[in-house]
């Protein structure tokens, strides 16, 4: 009987980790992904309109 209830414990236990570290991966991807996007639309160049990129980038983006 306890042995039952100690595994389930520790089930509830890995699977709130789980969720946790699931969850700031998803962040860390999405993180990456954007400023992959970012650079592939050419917004870190070193251009001498970072005005008009940005109002670009506004325009995509709406």
């Amino acid at each position: 009987m306890a042995q039952r209830e100690m595994a389930r414990e520790r089930a509830r236990v890995l699977a709130k980790l789980k969720l946790k570290y699931g969850q700031k991966r998803d962040e860390i991807q999405s993180k990456r992904r954007e400023r992959y996007f970012a650079h592939k639309m050419g917004l870190f160049t070193r251009s001498h309109q970072p005005r008009l990129q940005r109002l670009s980038l506004a325009y995509i983006l709406n």
